[in-house]
């Protein structure tokens, strides 16, 4: 079994840190939640970052449940480069970007 080590991107971080803090201005607790599922989503990522399909080029996305969010990632050798954590009604072409 390979071990994997999870990267997450500044991009993404500010991503769901807006995000976050977004959900939680229209409702207490509703930021938390968000913060949580990806959080168990990035998880299942790196214990297994094969289970996600190739979306475009080298890219996987992984749906976020309850939420319209994706995590888009890259596997580098033995990394996971997380690149984004995506609302899926933006405009794609901004998944693409690093």
């Amino acid at each position: 079994m390979i071990n994997y080590r999870l990267i997450i991107t500044e991009t993404a971080v500010n991503q769901l840190e807006d995000s976050c803090l977004f959900y939680e201005e229209r409702k207490h607790g509703l930021g938390a939640e968000l913060e949580q599922e990806v959080a168990e989503l990035l998880e299942l990522i790196e214990a297994n970052p094969l289970m996600f399909a190739i979306k475009f080029a080298t890219m996987r996305e992984a749906v976020v449940k309850k939420f319209p969010f994706v995590i888009v990632y890259e596997i580098i050798e033995r990394d996971i480069l997380v690149v984004s954590v995506f609302h899926v009604k933006q405009n794609p072409i901004k998944k693409k970007k690093k």
